[in-house]
């Protein structure tokens, strides 16, 4: 089992998702004959409480339709296997059938015939890889398959099948969970987690531990790297806990792998992937059947141990800010915020909107004409000017600055040829092409995900209406020059008459984002960045408040999470108390990033 946040808003998340799922369920008789056969989602879904499932084998004298059918229904086995698959088969197209894990997804299936081939026509496809990312949704030509049909031993069998698993979604939705595999950044300064699905179970702790071991994908090349050596396997088929949650890894791998030691970066990320897991506390490792030590000389490391390097950075503070008149404050409203001692404080340096680094000590900021960029402490410090300084100028309007934990400051400028994303890093100013996104004159918003790996974009009215959300990955080259791969849209469910007033990281690998939904309510969801379905629930719905409305959420173990509306500000944990008031005319409640 995957370990769940023991906040509630996170238990909230995954049972709603699961109620979601749970929905979709149900009984449906499949017709077997006919020149097209349309089957729905629910045709090849089993209850959301079983937790094992035996697919039949093939009937006798069973139809072309049946074998295809029940070869579909065989694929729902839980435990996950192909046993009952590859009777569907005849004995070569079953020797030659290794789908490794590689999934397709589908809403409905039409099933039609030329001659001895079948045709199947996966409706609403999206396709997984053997990692477990998401590849994204699939057009007609990678959706639709032939399947050859021959007799043998006087039954009909298929003589060629789709190197992939087929499963409905929402079979995949109860019995798939979203985990995070562990990788470094470019740098290896920061943990950098990547999305796989896995089935759920007692396999999952395996599929976990063998997708950190292939490492990330070709795809990822220049955005993250592994500390685990190339060519590592598992010795060992069973991968489970004691029952005082300890894992023992058997590795195996090419000899030099590991000189005895495993260092602090490859220790790091599999605490970081392996605390998901409920029922693991600490792990050991061996290679080759030699026992191996960590860097600090003990044998075995918690699963919840200090690490090296962190997602959110290693100096990242839980704390909250609030931006009101110009001038920027600290603390909770609960305990009522006071104003900060730095050039920002005070009001004296007009300023239209700010960013707090996420080590929670330097503030970037706005001018109020939208042409300037400041840096400066939070708090005072005895140099001129109390150490305000201009980083940049002579842009045209920029949106609000958004920083990550290497210290980068990214900005939109919205000029005369439409917008043109920025990166500040100490003095250096860098223009980054973001495809999707450069040129557009409707960009309302930049977001940074902590790790730095990911650029989250809204566009559309100026009123949240009609608005898009995308997301680009940031790939840097050995000079620290930044470029993007294109700005894929996420969360289309979303993108409705709706309108978008918030969007914020809550991890590096989803988003929170906030929804006016009319009548006076706004709802918060969440949205896979990568843009996988499924992936997102809605957690809360509030009533909303004359004024500004937007969401504090941030990726730093054991924070709260709010959303605030007008003055009032809500736990998302206990929606219905008011935690506290902001000052009147609030622009802006959050949390460094």
């Amino acid at each position: 089992m995957i370990r769940r946040s023991s906040a509630s808003f996170a238990v909230a998340t995954a049972m709603a998702m699961a109620l979601s799922a749970m929905a979709l369920t149900g009984c449906v008789r499949m017709p077997s004959a006919g020149p097209v056969v349309e089957s729905g989602v629910d045709a090849y879904t089993i209850g959301s409480n079983e937790t094992s499932y035996q697919p039949p084998s093939p009937a006798d004298n069973a139809t072309r339709s049946e074998i295809v059918h029940g070869f579909l229904q065989a694929m729902r086995a839980l435990p996950l296997s192909t046993d009952v698959s590859r009777q569907y088969l005849t004995d070569e197209a079953s020797d030659r059938w290794e789908p490794q894990y590689t999934v397709t997804t589908f809403a409905s299936v039409s099933l039609s015939f030329t001659g001895d081939t079948a045709v199947l026509v996966l409706n609403g496809a999206h396709g997984y890889d053997g990692h477990g990312a998401w590849l994204g949704r699939l057009g007609r030509s990678e959706s639709t398959f032939e399947l050859p049909m021959v007799q043998e031993h006087g039954e009909w069998r298929i003589a060629q099948a789709p190197q992939r698993l087929l499963v409905s979604e929402s079979w995949f939705a109860e019995n798939v969970e979203r985990v995070q595999l562990y990788f470094l950044d470019s740098t290896s300064s920061l943990m950098v987690p990547e999305p796989a699905h896995y089935p759920a179970g007692e396999t999952q702790l395996g599929y976990l531990v063998r997708g950190l071991l292939k490492g990330p994908g070709r795809e990822l090349t220049g955005v993250v790297r592994s500390a685990l050596p190339s060519g590592l396997r598992l010795a060992q088929e069973d991968v489970r806990p004691d029952e005082q949650g300890r894992l023992h890894l058997a590795l195996r791998g090419p000899a030099g792998a590991f000189d005895g030691i495993v260092g602090d970066h490859a220790a790091a990320q599999l605490a970081w992937t392996l605390r998901q897991a409920d029922e693991v506390d600490s792990f050991s490792i061996s290679f080759n059947g030699r026992h191996l030590s960590f860097a600090d000389g003990s044998s075995r490391r918690s699963v919840n141990a200090a690490t090296l390097v962190v997602p959110y950075g290693s100096a990242s503070v839980p704390g909250t800010f609030e931006f009101v008149d110009g001038r920027l404050r600290r603390g909770l409203p609960n305990r009522s915020t006071v104003a900060t001692t730095g050039p920002f404080g005070s009001g004296l340096t007009p300023v239209r909107s700010v960013g707090v680094r996420l080590d929670g000590r330097s503030v970037v900021a706005v001018d109020s004409t939208g042409t300037q960029v400041y840096t400066g402490p939070v708090e005072s410090v005895r140099l001129p000017r109390g150490g305000l300084r201009t980083v940049l100028s002579g842009r045209t309007d920029l949106l609000e600055p958004t920083t990550d934990a290497a210290g980068r400051t990214w900005l939109v400028d919205l000029t005369d040829s439409g917008a043109e994303v920025l990166m500040l890093s100490g003095r250096r100013v860098q223009t980054v092409a973001v495809a999707g996104v450069t040129g557009r004159d409707d960009v309302t918003s930049i977001q940074v995900s902590p790790d730095g790996t990911r650029l989250a974009f809204l566009a559309g009215e100026p009123s949240g209406a009609h608005t898009t959300i995308s997301v680009a990955r940031v790939v840097f080259d050995a000079d620290r020059n930044a470029r993007t791969t294109a700005a894929q849209p996420v969360g289309k469910h979303l993108q409705a008459e709706q309108p978008v007033l918030d969007m914020v990281w809550t991890t590096g690998a989803r988003l929170g984002v906030l929804l006016d939904t009319g009548e006076e309510v706004l709802a918060v969801h969440l949205v896979a960045a990568e843009g996988a379905p499924d992936a997102f629930s809605r957690i809360q719905r509030v009533r909303a408040r004359p004024g500004s409305s937007g969401l504090a959420m941030t990726s730093i173990p054991g924070a709260k999470s709010y959303v605030y509306s007008g003055t009032v500000v809500r736990d998302l944990d206990d929606v219905e108390r008011p935690l506290g008031s902001l000052h009147e005319g609030a622009d802006w409640f959050g949390y460094p990033g």
